[in-house]
């Protein structure tokens, strides 16, 4: 990508749209643990990801797999 393509794609706080997804319980409440304990945000960790995808046009990257 190019450096203008890439960085539409950073986290911003330009948001204009909610995303709602389930998964259970026990997930929803580890993830937030682990979250907090490096003192980030599931909703910012999940945006991080998205869009390290999108610049990579990958859904398998290192830092996560």
């Amino acid at each position: 990508l190019a450096n203008a393509d890439a960085s539409k794609y950073k986290v911003s706080s330009d948001l204009d749209v909610t995303l709602n997804l389930r998964v259970s319980k026990e997930l929803r409440q580890d993830f937030e643990k682990l979250c907090k304990k490096n003192h980030s945000s599931m909703s910012r960790e999940l945006k991080l990801y998205i869009s390290a995808c999108l610049e990579r046009k990958t859904l398998k990257l290192d830092k996560y797999y």
